[in-house]
């Protein structure tokens, strides 16, 4: 891809650069330049990619909304395994941008510039950035933005991943965001305690909707993975959403081995902060 659209490649590593530079500065104003600026980097990118590898037109291209845009890129990689974290940081983005009065913490700005390098890696290889780790948003961030836009699935889901991820980590587990598994799939959540590996998947649903089946068959698909990768490790799955499941769901997933939490054990385990 690389070869048909150097000057925006040039541009977009531009942006990166100048957004990582600004953050650095660590001032109010230059966080705010600089999640707007990695921001506008990730959107480029996935219209450019659009353009070259998918050969949309621009008349295609030159109305979606960012959802869409992610949408018709899930073919990539990063996109594919991490659509929810790049519309949280978006939403953030976007609180940032159209309030005026939110200053972004340095730790969500750091997050975003990470994701638009990532990206970048994946689309040009030859010219790629020191990779960054995925990170959750901030709870300060995840709170403002849904006060702000109400009911965001994205954003409560990054508030579940956190406290959840905060509860097992107090437990003595440590905690990856997003790994890589061994087939090349990515895991919501892999927590590690001595010969223990719990394999999480984290499902958000709106008031009164259940969540069905299919989750359970592709946690356990996860968890057959590594039980293979690890024969040695005490391997288990854990369903995780704010809602509840339904009948046939218990029912599977008591065969199948898989753990679930619904928004009833959360609210005992994790306390009635975010699962009303």
């Amino acid at each position: 891809m690389t070869h048909d659209i150097l000057p925006t490649t040039r541009h977009v590593r531009e942006l990166i650069t100048h957004a990582e530079e600004h953050m650095n500065s660590g001032t109010e104003w230059d966080l705010k330049v600089s999640i707007i600026h990695a921001d506008n980097s990730i959107e480029i990118m996935l219209k450019e990619y659009l353009r070259h590898c998918k050969e949309k037109s621009w008349r295609e291209i030159e109305h979606m909304t960012f959802y869409e845009l992610l949408n018709s890129c899930n073919d990539l990689d990063l996109v594919g395994t991490s659509k929810r974290f790049f519309l949280a940081y978006h939403d953030i983005r976007n609180a940032v941008y159209h309030t005026g009065t939110l200053a972004p913490m340095k730790e969500d700005v750091k997050s975003v510039v990470g994701f638009a390098k990532t990206l970048f890696n994946e689309l040009h290889p030859e010219l790629k950035f020191v990779e960054a780790r995925i990170e959750l948003p901030s709870e300060k961030a995840i709170h403002t933005v849904s006060s702000i836009m109400g009911f965001q699935p994205h954003m409560t889901e990054m508030m579940l991943l956190r406290e959840f991820s905060d509860y097992l980590s107090k437990s003595g587990y440590t905690v990856l965001i997003e790994p890589m598994m061994p087939d090349k799939s990515r895991a919501d959540l892999l927590a590690r305690r001595g010969n223990k590996l719990i394999v999480c998947e984290f499902k958000v649903r709106k008031t009164g909707m259940v969540v069905g089946r299919e989750a359970i068959y592709f946690l356990r698909a996860q968890v057959d993975v590594l039980k293979k990768k690890n024969p040695e490790k005490n391997v288990e799955g854990w369903l995780i959403t704010n809602a509840r499941f339904s009948k046939g769901t218990r029912e599977i997933a008591e065969k199948q081995n898989i753990q679930l939490f619904d928004r009833r054990r959360l609210r005992k385990l994790l306390g009635n902060r975010n699962n009303k």
